[in-house]
């Protein structure tokens, strides 16, 4: 896992621990529902939002992996992958 989290002046922040960057947890009232919100731009354009500080850690910490684990893929590999699929759904 390459995030962690720390609690400084009563304020959560989620830490990127390979370069120690730090981004704080802000309480959101939306709608009359209290929600835990992070912006973490490299990771995703728009902030994450959830019910609880627990929840909003685990969707950093999945997109985190989803992001490092995704490949390119060149043109050839796509529709090599494309056309097998589509065989597959033709089958069933």
């Amino acid at each position: 896992m390459s995030y962690s989290f720390k609690i400084i002046n009563d304020v959560l922040f989620f830490i990127e621990q390979s370069s120690k960057e730090q981004f704080q947890v802000k309480e959101v009232n939306k709608d009359g529902v209290i929600l835990y919100q992070v912006e973490i731009p490299f990771l995703n354009t728009i902030p994450f939002e959830a019910k609880d500080a627990k929840a909003l850690f685990n969707e950093v910490v999945e997109s985190y992996r989803l992001k490092h684990s995704f490949k390119r893929q060149t043109s050839e590999e796509f529709v090599s992958r494309f056309k097998k699929m589509k065989s597959k759904l033709v089958q069933s």
